[in-house]
C-alpha cells in the first residue's frame, strides 16, 4: 500500500513539473491557432489566424483578392487604405463593421455566394465606389453600409431580408434599385427600413430614383 502511494505522488510529481516547465516556457497546451500572411499589394500582408483577416502590415494598395482560406473579415481591417478593387470569395461568410469605411481609391467590389452579412459601415465614405455585386446568400445588409458611395445601380439578391438604416443614403448618382424575383424582403421577417435610400443631410442634387420590383411587391 505505502509503495503504491508513493508511486502515484511521484508521478504526480513529474506531471506537475512538466507542467510547469511548459508554462515558464509559455507554451500553451492548447493547439496553436493556424496564421498566414498574404500578399495585399504595395509590399503588404494581411494576417489570417483560425480564418479570420485580423490585421495587416502596412497600408494595401491597388487590387485586393483575398484568400479562399479566409471565412470571416474581422472589424476595421481595411480601413481608408488605397485599395482600388475588391473580391472577396465564396469561403467569406462575414464581413465585419468599417472593414472598408473610407477607402476613397475604391472602384469596385464583388462579394461572394458565402456571406451572409454585410456590417455597418463596411464601406462606406467610399466616394468613387461605382460598382457592387452582391453575393446570393447575403440576408441582411446593415447600417450605412454603402452610405456616400457613387452607385448608379443595384440589384438586390432575394437571399436578403434585411436593408438597415440609410445604407444605400447619400447616394445622388443612385437610379436603378432591382430586388430579385421571390425577394426574401417579402416575408414575415424581412423588412427594408423607411431611411434605406433616404437622403438625411438634405445634400442638394439629383433626387430621383427607379425601384424595379420583379418580385411580388406590387407596383414599382
Amino acid at each position: 500500500m505505502i509503495k503504491t502511494r508513493l508511486n502515484l505522488i511521484r508521478r504526480i510529481g513529474v506531471a506537475s513539473a512538466g507542467f510547469m516547465l511548459l508554462a515558464s516556457l509559455g507554451i500553451s497546451q492548447s493547439a496553436q491557432a493556424a496564421t498566414a500572411q498574404f500578399s495585399c499589394g504595395g509590399g503588404q500582408t494581411y494576417t489570417v489566424v483560425d480564418g479570420v483577416i485580423t490585421a495587416t502590415s502596412g497600408n494595401c494598395t491597388g487590387p485586393l483578392v483575398i484568400d479562399s482560406s479566409v471565412n470571416r473579415i474581422a472589424d476595421w481591417v481595411f480601413f481608408n487604405m488605397p485599395i482600388t478593387s475588391v473580391v472577396i470569395p465564396d469561403s467569406v461568410t462575414d464581413i465585419g463593421v468599417h472593414v472598408f469605411h473610407v477607402s476613397p481609391q475604391l472602384q469596385s467590389v464583388v462579394i461572394g455566394n458565402g456571406v451572409t452579412r454585410v456590417g455597418s459601415n463596411s464601406f462606406s465614405y467610399s466616394s468613387n465606389l461605382t460598382s457592387v455585386t452582391l453575393g446570393n446568400d447575403v440576408e441582411s445588409i446593415e447600417h450605412s453600409a454603402f452610405y456616400l458611395t457613387k452607385l448608379s445601380s443595384i440589384t438586390i439578391p432575394r437571399s436578403v431580408k434585411s436593408l438597415s438604416t440609410i445604407v444605400f443614403a447619400n447616394i445622388s448618382t443612385l437610379r436603378t434599385v432591382t430586388f430579385e424575383d421571390g425577394s426574401a424582403i417579402n416575408g414575415a421577417d424581412g423588412s427594408i427600413n423607411p431611411t434605406a435610400f433616404r437622403d438625411p443631410n438634405g445634400e442638394t442634387g439629383a433626387q430621383t430614383m427607379h425601384v424595379t420590383t420583379v418580385n411580388h411587391c406590387g407596383t414599382a
